[in-house]
């Protein structure tokens, strides 16, 4: 597991992804009547740990992050996790995070499967959405342009489909904003991003 040392602030992007999931967390303990937050969050692919960092300042719980090849360095204790196979007992965590990590995955389906059964309160996605007519072009260029990975876009419809083969349902669905800075956030518009909650669907459903 890495220590905590990196501090340096996310990128417009990171920081975008870190104020939704942070308010959504803060809203739905909220609604629970959770002031005590004792359990953490888990971020999945989480890098050097710097968004899940901004989370657990903003959200006021523990991050713990898992990644493919943990950073010597990261700003959040990190464990290694490869794949679907993540390294937690069932229910350790309040919330698993994914973002941007869906697109690029082997088998989606089993990676959700696997952090619904970690996250007691929900699996919060982060990613891409396709709306109108050339969006994909769009968002393969835009991720070009910083460097990302060039992974597969779905459609509301689709992102719908992907949960409810994994056993889940959507009870949270909004825009991530601020990911573009002005004026590309006006030519672009703020549709590209997506943040939903999942949860299991209920055993009679």
């Amino acid at each position: 597991m890495t220590t905590q040392l990196v501090s340096a602030a996310p990128n417009r992007h990171g920081r975008a992804i870190a104020a939704s999931v942070s308010r959504i967390m803060r809203l739905r303990d909220g609604m629970r009547g959770e002031t005590n937050a004792t359990h953490p969050f888990v971020h999945i692919d989480c890098g050097d740990g710097r968004v899940a960092a901004l989370v657990s300042a903003s959200a006021a719980r523990v991050a713990l992050g898992a990644d493919r090849a943990p950073p010597r360095r990261g700003a959040v204790p990190t464990v290694a996790c490869l794949g679907d196979r993540l390294p937690f007992p069932d229910g350790a965590a309040a919330y698993v995070v994914l973002s941007d990590v869906l697109g690029c995955a082997t088998d989606p389906v089993r990676l959700v499967r696997a952090a619904l059964r970690v996250a007691r309160h929900g699996v919060i996605l982060c990613d891409r959405l396709v709306k109108r007519r050339g969006d994909r072009l769009l968002l393969r260029a835009l991720d070009l342009a910083d460097g990302r990975r060039t992974p597969r876009y779905w459609t509301e419809r689709q992102w719908w489909e992907m949960a409810e083969r994994a056993g889940a349902h959507v009870t949270h669905w909004d825009r991530v904003r601020d990911v573009y800075p002005a004026p590309a956030s006006w030519m672009v518009g703020g549709h590209l991003h997506v943040v939903m909650v999942l949860e299991p669907e209920p055993p009679n459903a």
